[in-house]
This record gives structure tokens, C-alpha cells and sequence, in this order.
């Protein structure tokens, strides 16, 4: 019996054709782009018996090894036993009946009382399959067959698709269940589709793009969460890469504009150049409408050129819940370079291993109504409040701007400004026990009532705010206060005093000015292609040399000489009213300086009924006139004043310390000068200019006495600016987001005190560089622009635009907490936050259109405008057009990186497990920007001609 084990031993040995020491050379077969075949499996009907029993590795196992120890147990009592471990290669594509037949054997042990076995080094990424015969009395036993598949590649899920929203996903029965919506799409029958015969061709041809979509029996809910799997080819040119558009949408799909009815479900990055099939899974979406259809198209976001790309096996699936989480964290160096890391295992992606293609999109997602109304009322911003703004959804990478900002410090030696603010205060206390009303005036005259005759009174919604007469009061003049400094008085032009030369205002240097401040402005606004005018409206020239309450007089008595009898007011030939009946309806547009005076003003109106001191300064009976206003557009307003004339105020002084005592003709014709400029400055607005006298006298005392409604245009340009000396002053002097001349708190309508500008907290101080505009001086001045501590580039504390919630360029912030609050003078409303400088409303209006100045080194686009409401009432007044409520959409940019890698997936076929290509896309970063309707092509000013009293 003996003889007869060892012949017949002998005999499977020769058959094998392979030995123990020929398996250690096998070389490590190398991954192939493998052929993805449908999904059915085959049981294991391979006798068994009870004798034996496999225990480790068990079957349809995935290992992330590559030594592997087999154990099984057998019943047999004789220690001399003879048991055969036997492993065999696996042919894919061949049944586990043909692969036992076809007996391609990796390793054939023989083992004598022993039921475990030890591999080292098996080659990995191959499936194989196992089992053990034990010879016993002459009697060979077969356990079953096991298989197993050592691997070193990420397990995926199964590639199976339960509970699929989608009808015939996989095109087997070609165009059953799907609709043909844009071009002509080809439903190919092939042997060649994703795991199973036939596929889809989609073409982008001419611009025009191939739309297929299909109607879901269920639908998508809203507020629910979905994903899709999808295969893709992309194998038609190397220098080609489609991007995947998908969307959920109602109706018949007459454009692809996203709106209530159309939403965008994901779009991908380009997809590059592969040979074979691989599976792209989107980041899950939540529905924000009910849709009853998904569609999908292609599109080309660098070339003209047209496309191909090849998609199969389509699985939309409804998940738990929204999970923001990106698998891959990006490493950024302090040059702005990056590591791509697994989050999982801490490992940097290899580019080698697959070719890496980046994109850089910037696309709009859809309507912030469309998007967050189902749960928040998004007429006004304050429902960012109820959003996580610090979560991935909105912001994805980092970048440390430590020593980009060490770099702009150092250029900027804020040491001489430290007693500024000292002396700037003694100089207030002193200004504000003084006195701020002309004491010496003639009263104003009454204006009457309005008349009622209906030619007089036009409401017409198609005119900017609505046919309304414009009255524009202009900002600080530099030039009145200049001239008052120079030696030669001989050629001064603004000489002036009001009211004792008032020609000079109404047709002299003073209203050339005032008319020469708003020329480009009436051309861009109210004036036609033809030249025809659309509204009448009246300049303002007031002394800027003299105190505020003077320039208000002039005003007043200007507008009451308008009302009364026409006088300077503009209007077109074919306009049949001429100049009479002006100002039954008025808007009054100011600008800088121009709003204090105008807010101020509207105040002392109203007093003017009872005050004594307001009627003997100016008059009775005032608010005649300011009843008359319907709205007042204040565009980048100085309503708390001005650092930069507070500077003015007090540079006599210190340049009083520098220069020293008069010992000599020199010292004392400087310290002359130095007390000829004190008291052309002492007498001019730029007194009451200083923050603490604008804010504590004008503001605290006037702004909330009127019902007239201010709202205001506020900027900031990011960096420095181009242009002239004053706005790089302000860059260097004003802590917090600037136009170069003024803070946003300050032209924001922000009561905060002058001295501490209006806070918030973040949780990522990282997430405050906005990559979405190139990395240039722009995205690091906004960044740099919104510390509070300039010592400490990233600290959590940050200063507010109009509100905390968006950057002046529309970027979400990583906002955690209100800080400071947001504070408005009473009946003073933000309404747009932009980019711009302090003088692109007025000056630049027409040479920049529809850019803004933009930072230095910059060759860039400088031209977002950002909705900033914070409460409802300028719709519920009806001065704010309904129709501003809605026009403010979500953009995303970002750079994502999109690779193949080969993944494992359990399969239900044999051998159960499967080797396959998967094409990650994964976001570097991301920064979303709520931005208004158009803004590419329209300025601030625009919106506000466009949706006030309209």
C-alpha cells in the first residue's frame, strides 16, 4: 500500500509540471486595464468532504498582504498523513469549473503532519484559489475550493447598484427609458461597454453639446442626498479632455440655465485621455427642489475643439446624509505648491503611478433662493447665520500667508502713526465744545407743498428710480482746501465764501466743479445712447474750505431755489415739464463727504419744526423739502468720517515737533506756514470730518432724527490700489477692509465706534485666502486686509466687511461667531459691498466700466458686487424692488486634480473579486462666492439705479 501512495504521488507531482522552487521566480504579474464583465455569480459545487476544513484565508477573502499563513484542520488520527496544499492562478474570464480543468498551479506543497502552511512574497493583485487533498488509507480527499485575492490597492464597495433610480442604466436595451434632449447621441451596441455590452456616446460638437436624460419613476425629494456612479472613456485624443455635466431638473429641458426648475448635480473636472473603462463617484448632492428628471452633457471649458466622451453603467443612489469630507487632504508649502495626501493612510499620492490632470473652474451652481430658501428667507443676508460657513461645503484648502504678509509688513512702517490717534482725540475734544451751526445765515425759504398736477408727477419703472428728480451733492473737494494753502492767492479760483458770493455756486468755479464731479456719472446713468436725458436733476456746489454746517446751507437754499423756481435744474428739450415742478419726487445721490452732509442734513430738516437753534441758523419749516425725498443713495459715504482727515487735522502739530522752536528766520517762516495751514484746516469740513466729530456730533445728534432711507454703496479694493497718494495713505492708515480712503464700517453705515472696527471669529484663519482670484496682490490683500491684529496674520479675530458672512469679492468666510455685531446708523441700510476704490463711482465710472481700479501688479478682474442687506424693511417701505430679492447666485471655484488608480471591488461573479480602474477627482481647493446677477458686466452703481424706487 505503501508503494502504491508514493506512485501515485509521483504521478500528480509529474502532472503538475511546476515545484515549490520554481514558484519562488514567478515574476509579479502586472496589473492589467482589465475588461469589466457583468456581475453573475456561480456558486462553488466542488465536492467536499468533512474530513477537512479551511480555515484561513477564507473564501472570497481581500488581503492587504502580501505573506499570507494557511490553516486548515483535518479528522484523520495518523500522524504521518500526507497533506497537499494546493494553490492555483485564476483566469478571470474563465469559470471556477474551467479554472480547476485548466489547473494552472502557483504552489503544490506536501506536508506531513502539519495543517498550516506559511507564503512569503505572493505576487499580489491576482486572484487565486485553494484547497487541500489529504491521502489516507489509499484514499486521495479534496477539500473546496477557497479563493482569495492578496492586493496592495484600495477596496472600494461593491460595484453593484441597489435601489437605482435609473431604468436600463447600463444601455442594454439600448434607448429604452431615455429621452434624446440636445443633438445627436449614439447609442452604441458593442461588446466593448463598462462590465457588460453597450454604451453611450456624447458629443460636443460646434459649442453645441449631446443631451440625454431620463424621467425618474420616484423622482428626487428636496432636501434629500444623492450620488452617482458612472463609467467613463475618454480614449479619442490626448489633447482633449470633456467635462461631465449632470443635472436634475423639471419639464422638458428648454436650455441648460440652472434655476428653480434646473439645478446642477455635479460637474466634473476634465477628464483626461484613458484607453480603457473607469468609475467616477460624485460627492453627494443634496436635491434643493423636487425634480423629477436627471440629464447629463459635455462640454469644453479650454478649447473650441469638439469632443467625445463614452459613459456606461449609470447608478443614482439616495445616501443618508450629506458628507462634505474630502478623502485626499492637500499640503500646501509656503510657495503655494502642494502634496496630495491620503487621509486614510497619511501617504503621498505618487503621480507617477497616474498621470495627474488639474482643473480650474469657475462655474455659477445656481440661485441662492433655489439653493437655501426651502429653510431660510435669503431676501435679506442674515440667514448665513443658520449655515455652517467653516464646513468643507463651502471652503475646501489651506494656505499659510504668513510670509506673503511678512513681506507686505515690512514695506509698511506704521510707527509714525502712533500718537496719531492721541492727538486725535485731543484735538476732537477740544472741536466738539465748539461751534458747528452758522449763526449769521439768512433762513431758508419755504418750499411749500408739492404740486399735484399729474404732469408733475411721474412714476415711471422703466426710468432709473423711477423717473424721480436727482439732486447729486458731491464729496470733499481737495482743491477748495489746496488753494487756501498756496502762496500765490492772486489766481485762486475757489475764493468763494458762502452765502456772501453765492454766484459762485451757481455758476462760478465752485458749480463748475460740482457739475465736472458728476459729468462721466449722468453720462453713465441717466443719459440715452442718443443723448436724451431720462431724469431731470440738480449739482450741488458747496465750500468744502468752510464747515460742514455751511455746506448744508448751501445745499438747503440750492434744492429750495430748484423747487421754487428751477433754478439749475438740468432736464432733456422733450422733456415737457422744462424745470418747473422740480422736486416732487426726489432721490438725492451723493458721494464721500457728500452722504455725511446729505444724512446730517435730512436730520436738521426735520428738527426744523421745533429746534430754535436749527430755525435760527437755518430756517423753519425744512422738512418741506426733505419730504419731498423719497430715498437717499449714499455711494461710498464718510458717515463716520475720516482717519486720513483727522492725519490732516493734526499734521501741524506734528510737524510743529519736528521742525523745532524758532531760533532762527528759517524755523520761523516754517512754523508760520505750519499756522497759516492750521487755520485754513480749522475752518474747513475736514474738522468735521475727523471720526470722533462725525460720529459723536453729526451722527449721534442728526442721523435718526429724519424717516428718509439711506442706502449705501461701500468698497474696498484689495492691496493697494492704483491711483493717487490719498488711497495708498489709507491703505497704510485704516485698519480693516478700505477703499483706499474710507472703512467699510464707515461706508457700510456702521455705528461702531470709530477707533475699533466691527469683529467676527473665525474657526480657519487658513480658509481666509480667497484662491478664487488669481494668487496675486488681490487675494492676499483681501486676506490682509481683514486682520485685526496685523502682528498676527492668523489670528481668529477678523474685521468685518458690511457684514461678516461675505469678503468684499463675494467669498463665503469661515465664519463661527458675530464678534462685534452688526451695527447701522438708525434708517441707514447696506445694500452693496464691492471691490472698488473710493472714487470709481464718480471719476472712474466711465473709464474703468464695468472693472474697478485694480491693486498694483495686478492684471486682473476687479469688478464683484455683493448683495449685503441686513433687514427686510427697504422692500416692505417698497423703495427696494421685489425683484432684488433674487438675484444672487452661488459660484464655485476651485482646482480639482482627477487620476486614474486601479481599486479592488467585490463582484458577484467568480472569482468574486475584481481588479478595476477608478478615476478619482478630488478638490485641491475650493472657495464659494454669492455674487449679484451680472456682475460681470454691471458696477455697484448700476444695481442702485436699477432696483431702487423701480
Amino acid at each position: 500500500m505503501k508503494t502504491y501512495n508514493r506512485l501515485l504521488l509521483i504521478l500528480i507531482l509529474l502532472c503538475t509540471q511546476l515545484t515549490y522552487s520554481q514558484r519562488k521566480v514567478i515574476k509579479v504579474q502586472q496589473i492589467s486595464q482589465p475588461k469589466l464583465n457583468s456581475l453573475e455569480k456561480v456558486e462553488n459545487d466542488k465536492l467536499s468532504t468533512d474530513i477537512i476544513k479551511l480555515i484561513s484565508p477564507i473564501d472570497q477573502s481581500i488581503i492587504k498582504n502580501k505573506n499570507i499563513e494557511f490553516i486548515w484542520q483535518t479528522k484523520t488520527s495518523s500522524k504521518t498523513s500526507t497533506s497537499n496544499l494546493k494553490i492555483l492562478k485564476v483566469d478571470s474570464n474563465l469559470s471556477l469549473e474551467d479554472n480547476i480543468k485548466k489547473n494552472d498551479i502557483f504552489l503544490l506543497e506536501e506536508l506531513t503532519g502539519k495543517m498550516k502552511f506559511y507564503v512569503k512574497d505572493i505576487p499580489l493583485n491576482i486572484n487565486y484559489l485553494w484547497s487541500v487533498q489529504v491521502i489516507e488509507g489509499g484514499n486521495i480527499l479534496e477539500s473546496k475550493w477557497w479563493s482569495f485575492f492578496p492586493t496592495d490597492l484600495d477596496i472600494q464597495d461593491d460595484f453593484s447598484c441597489d435601489k437605482n433610480f435609473l431604468q436600463n442604466s447600463n444601455f442594454q436595451f439600448t434607448r429604452e427609458s431615455w429621452t434624446i434632449n440636445k443633438g445627436t447621441p449614439s447609442f452604441m451596441k458593442s461588446e466593448d461597454g463598462c462590465e457588460d455590452p453597450n454604451y453611450v456616446e456624447l458629443k460636443y460638437i460646434n459649442k453645441n453639446s449631446d443631451v440625454i436624460s431620463q424621467k425618474l419613476t420616484n423622482g428626487l425629494k428636496s432636501g434629500r442626498h444623492y450620488k452617482i456612479k458612472i463609467c467613463l472613456k475618454n480614449n479619442f485624443s490626448e489633447d482633449l479632455t470633456p467635462i461631465l455635466k449632470i443635472i436634475a431638473f423639471n419639464g422638458n429641458l428648454a436650455n441648460l440655465n440652472l434655476s428653480t426648475q434646473t439645478a446642477l448635480f455635479h460637474s466634473t473636472g476634465k477628464i483626461p485621455y484613458f484607453k480603457d473603462w473607469s468609475q467616477l463617484e460624485t460627492p453627494v448632492w443634496t436635491a434643493t427642489n423636487n425634480f423629477e428628471s436627471i440629464g447629463f452633457y459635455i462640454e469644453n471649458i479650454e478649447k473650441d475643439s469638439d469632443l467625445k466622451l463614452l459613459i456606461d453603467n449609470i447608478c443614482l443612489v439616495e445616501v443618508d446624509k450629506n458628507n462634505c469630507e474630502e478623502e485626499i487632504a492637500i499640503k500646501f508649502d509656503n510657495k503655494g505648491n502642494y502634496e496630495i495626501v491620503d487621509v486614510k493612510t497619511n501617504n503621498i499620492i505618487n503621480s507617477k503611478k497616474s498621470k495627474i490632470i488639474e482643473t480650474s473652474q469657475d462655474y455659477m451652481r445656481g440661485n441662492v433662493k433655489d439653493l437655501y430658501g426651502s429653510s431660510n428667507d435669503t431676501s435679506t443676508d442674515m440667514f448665513y447665520e443658520n449655515l455652517d460657513l467653516s464646513s468643507s461645503c463651502f471652503s475646501i484648502g489651506e494656505y499659510d500667508p504668513s510670509k506673503d504678509f511678512e513681506e507686505i509688513d515690512k514695506k509698511i512702517d506704521t510707527t509714525q502713526f502712533k500718537n496719531v490717534i492721541d492727538d486725535i482725540k485731543k484735538k476732537s475734544k477740544k472741536v466738539l465744545a465748539g461751534v458747528f451751526l452758522p449763526e449769521k445765515f439768512d433762513p431758508i425759504i419755504d418750499v411749500g407743498l408739492p404740486n399735484k398736477d399729474k404732469q408733475c408727477n411721474i412714476n415711471n419703472a422703466n426710468l432709473p428710480f423711477g423717473g424721480a428728480d436727482i439732486i447729486y451733492v458731491h464729496g470733499l473737494a481737495t482743491a477748495h482746501i489746496l488753494e487756501g494753502l498756496s502762496p500765490n492767492q492772486i489766481h485762486k479760483k475757489y475764493k468763494a465764501v458762502w452765502p456772501n458770493d453765492k454766484n459762485e455756486f451757481y455758476s462760478g468755479d465752485y458749480k463748475k466743479y460740482a457739475d465736472d464731479y458728476w459729468k462721466d456719472h449722468v453720462l453713465s446713468k441717466i443719459t440715452k445712447s442718443n443723448g436724451e436725458l431720462t431724469n431731470r436733476y440738480l449739482t450741488i456746489a458747496w465750500p468744502c474750505d468752510q464747515r460742514l454746517g455751511d455746506g448744508i446751507h448751501a445745499t438747503f437754499t440750492q434744492i429750495a431755489d430748484a423747487i421754487n423756481s428751477g433754478k439749475g435744474v438740468i432736464y432733456d428739450k422733450n422733456d415737457p415739464r422744462g424745470n418747473s415742478c422740480f422736486g416732487n419726487n426726489i432721490v438725492i445721490v451723493s458721494h464721500s463727504t457728500g452722504g455725511l452732509l446729505v444724512s446730517s442734513m435730512l436730520g436738521i430738516a426735520e428738527l426744523s419744526k421745533t429746534d430754535q437753534n436749527i430755525q435760527k441758523s437755518f430756517g423753519k419749516n425744512l422738512n418741506n423739502i426733505t419730504d419731498r425725498v423719497k430715498i437717499h443713495v449714499a455711494l461710498a459715504p464718510a458717515l463716520s468720517g475720516s482717519k486720513l482727515a483727522s492725519l490732516a487735522v493734526v499734521a501741524p502739530k506734528l510737524l510743529g515737533q519736528l521742525i523745532g522752536p524758532s531760533h532762527n528766520l528759517a524755523t520761523l517762516a516754517a512754523n508760520n506756514l505750519i499756522s497759516s495751514y492750521s487755520s485754513v484746516i480749522d475752518n474747513s469740513v475736514l474738522i468735521d470730518l475727523m471720526p470722533p466729530v462725525s460720529q459723536y456730533y453729526w451722527g449721534n445728534k442728526y442721523f435718526d432724527k429724519t424717516k428718509v432711507q439711506t442706502v449705501t454703496l461701500a468698497g474696498s479694493t484689495p492691496g493697494l490700489p492704483q491711483g493717487g497718494a490719498m488711497a495708498w495713505a489709507g491703505k497704510f492708515l485704516i485698519f480693516g477692509y478700505n477703499d483706499g480712503v474710507l472703512s467699510m464700517d464707515c461706508t457700510c453705515a456702521s455705528n461702531q465706534q470709530w477707533f475699533l472696527p466691527s469683529t467676527y471669529l473665525i474657526n480657519n484663519p487658513l480658509k481666509m485666502i480667497d484662491f478664487g482670484n488669481p494668487f496675486t496682490t488681490k487675494a492676499i490683500g483681501l486676506s490682509w486686509d481683514s486682520r485685526f491684529n496685523r502682528l498676527i496674520p492668523l489670528s481668529p479675530f477678523r474685521i468685518s466687511a458690511c457684514t461678516p458672512f461675505v469678503t468684499p469679492a463675494g467669498m463665503l468666510t469661515p465664519y463661527s461667531g458675530r464678534g462685534s455685531g452688526i451695527k447701522r446708523w438708525p434708517n441707514h441700510h447696506s445694500m452693496i459691498q464691492t471691490t472698488m476704490t473710493h472714487f470709481d463711482p464718480t471719476e472712474n465710472i466711465l473709464s474703468l466700466y464695468p472693472n474697478y481700479n485694480q491693486s498694483i501688479v495686478s492684471n486682473i478682474n476687479n469688478y464683484e458686487e455683493v448683495r449685503v442687506l441686513t433687514n427686510d424693511y427697504l422692500y416692505t417701505s417698497s423703495l427696494l424692488s421685489n425683484n432684488f430679492k433674487n438675484i444672487v447666485n452661488e459660484h464655485i471655484r476651485k482646482k480639482t486634480i482627477g487620476f486614474h488608480f486601479p481599486a479592488v471591488r467585490r463582484v458577484r461573479r467568480f472569482p468574486f473579486v475584481d481588479v478595476y480602474w477608478k478615476y478619482y477627482e478630488k478638490t485641491i481647493w475650493k472657495r464659494t462666492y454669492h455674487l449679484l446677477q451680472d456682475y460681470e458686466t454691471k458696477n455697484g452703481v448700476d444695481y442702485m439705479y436699477q432696483y431702487i424706487l423701480r
